[in-house]
């Protein structure tokens, strides 16, 4: 993880700190409390790695984000941190574009994990990236 740039969007202060405190041992982290924070800093800080909240007490919420983010070409690995685990949430936390989720509270370890899985897509997809044009790869 080291040298990669991780950005938490989470509202709620304590697991933002609990998160930031444990990844930024290994990597640049930035936080975003809102998602206009998020809009406004997203492509300026090009993170590797998304922490994604679902709810985030506003009128936009992390699937509205992550739909933004990818309709203007944001290649981060996007992982969601919720709560809940449905069907329906999974479902459309594919849909709209992320990679991957953690149910909170994380542990340390399962985040650890989920983000260096996250940083070998990454890799990957610089190398070769995935698009319906290009068979090839």
């Amino acid at each position: 993880m080291n040298n990669s740039k991780i950005m938490i969007v989470e509202d709620d202060a304590i697991s933002a700190i609990l998160m930031r405190k444990w990844l930024a041992k290994s990597a640049h982290v930035h936080h975003c409390a809102t998602p206009d924070a998020f809009q406004q800093t997203a492509f300026e800080v090009n993170p590797d790695i998304i922490l994604m909240d679902i709810n985030l007490g506003g009128d936009e919420d992390g699937f509205d984000l992550v739909t933004w983010y990818r309709s203007q070409q944001g290649k981060a690995q996007v992982i969601f941190i919720s709560s809940y685990e449905t069907a329906e949430i999974l479902s459309r936390i594919y849909a709209c574009g992320g990679n991957d989720y953690i149910l909170k509270p994380p542990s340390l370890e399962v985040l650890e994990n989920k983000i260096r899985h996250a940083l070998e897509w990454r890799a990957m997809d610089a190398i070769c990236p995935i698009s319906p044009r290009d068979e090839n790869c």
